[in-house]
């Protein structure tokens, strides 16, 4: 994309603006993916999107409905990017950043977890009151795609959604002083070693640096 930005800006029909806008939410997609399967919260990319673009006044002027509205001028390209709202409108919106389309399942479950970061069987079958065989199946794929960490050192096995526990972490971290950066990450750090990761290089793949694009920040258009 940042190759060749006259050609890209005309393909996704945007002014410079949204065109770089469109660019870092690429670079934080791609640098969040190992971590967190490919779906992240609305909240957590336009945070990372505000830090990667710096403190000036012109670089923080981009709103949530600025990253919505060059997520949809991303789809120009194909079926990488989609908005995955909540259901009946309350809770977080998620951005999906891989290709392929989530079954209705795989979005209830997703659902689920507006309001906690992990779930086990058990919980699904007594929520969704579906079989344990089509349960099997959502878990699989997602654990497959590398959207679920399992954490089996409790009494029923854990299956947690990095893209909402990463999204948690920014949130709350943005007020936090260092010595609270430093127990938040033991807690989380811990956690992350319980968990058993069935994605190649997910357990083993360092956080990604900080992304500082080396972009001005136009009027919008």
């Amino acid at each position: 994309l940042a190759s060749s930005k006259g050609f890209w800006s005309q393909v996704l029909g945007v002014g410079d603006f949204y065109y770089e806008l469109a660019v870092q939410i690429v670079e934080v997609c791609v640098a969040t993916s190992s971590q967190n399967g490919g779906i992240i919260s609305l909240d957590e990319l336009f945070l990372r999107v505000r830090k990667a673009r710096g403190k000036s006044r012109s670089a923080q002027d981009v709103s949530q409905d600025d990253i919505l509205r060059a997520i949809k001028k991303l789809r120009a390209l194909g079926d990488g990017f989609a908005v995955i709202q909540p259901i009946n409108g309350q809770g977080r919106i998620l951005i999906q950043s891989i290709p392929g389309e989530l079954s209705m399942d795989h979005t209830a479950i997703l659902n689920s977890l507006q309001t906690r970061s992990s779930f086990t069987v058990e919980q699904l079958r007594e929520e969704f009151k579906w079989t344990d065989d089509r349960i099997k199946t959502a878990i699989d794929f997602m654990i497959k795609e590398g959207l679920l960490w399992i954490d089996n050192n409790g009494r029923n096995i854990e299956y947690y959604f990095p893209g909402l526990f990463t999204a948690q972490r920014v949130i709350a971290g943005e007020n936090m002083t260092e010595n609270q950066h430093t127990s938040d990450n033991r807690h989380h750090l811990a956690i992350w070693c319980r968990a058993e990761v069935f994605t190649f290089g997910a357990l083993t793949t360092p956080p990604p640096p900080d992304i500082t694009p080396s972009v001005s920040f136009p009027d919008k258009k």
